[in-house]
């Protein structure tokens, strides 16, 4: 069974469900997105407030821009999300999450262990299948992407990752060495500690980014 992508909540009524939002439905188990009544669909709204619907569907998720590592890829032991998951638990995260985003079968015994260990570690967010403008927005505003594939097959959410020129921390494998990122690390396949490593760096060279962009000019003169 697949997780679909955030329900939108429209029309009347839609503002007095306003808590609701980002918590997860019952039924589908994904979260949801509450549109008000005197708007466009959210998703038909990209080209004319595509910032502003960005960051609507980040809450939702429960993420903030350049603040998460983004994976994309089936929730499969091929693909190896345990790892991932161990080694951003000792990397000393801080304020940046994990966002899994992957078809999951839940009759899988793999699959329910990542789901399991996703549940039980503080700042993983498991978000099942996304894709159009959600994803879209995944890959934007990720501050990094991660693959941790054993596959040595083509690499689609590689390139996807590439095409948005995010920094990558990517397993030692020759799909992943011909994509051109405009930064990679890489580890070899299995090595959960190399990994812990490089996403280490990589949040502490974020978060100096993210502070410097926050933190407002001083002792600017005003004419």
């Amino acid at each position: 069974m697949s997780l679909r992508p955030p329900i939108i909540k429209e029309g009347p009524g839609a503002e007095a469900n306003a808590p609701d939002a980002g918590r997860l439905n019952p039924r589908s188990g994904v979260p949801t997105v509450v549109q008000p009544a005197n708007r466009k669909p959210i998703l038909g709204r990209l080209k004319e407030f595509g910032f502003a619907q960005s960051n609507h569907v980040l809450q939702a998720f429960g993420l903030s821009p350049k603040l998460y590592a983004l994976t994309v890829a089936p929730i499969d032991e091929a693909e190896r999300q345990l790892d991932l998951i161990a080694a951003y638990a000792h990397a000393n995260p801080c304020e940046f999450r994990l966002a899994l985003v992957g078809d999951i079968d839940h009759d899988a015994q793999y699959a329910k262990m990542v789901a399991e260990t996703a549940r039980a570690t503080k700042g993983v967010v498991l978000l099942g299948r996304q894709r159009g403008n959600v994803l879209a927005d995944l890959y934007r505003h990720a501050g990094v992407f991660v693959s941790t594939s054993s596959l040595r097959n083509g690499s689609t959410a590689a390139l996807e990752a590439a095409s948005h020129a995010l920094p990558a921390i990517l397993s030692d494998i020759n799909v992943h060495r011909e994509i051109t990122f405009p930064s990679a690390r890489y580890f070899a396949v299995g090595d959960i500690a190399g990994l812990e490593k490089h996403l280490s760096d990589v949040f502490v060279t974020l978060s100096h980014k993210h502070l410097r962009d926050e933190k407002p000019t001083k002792n600017r003169t005003v004419y």
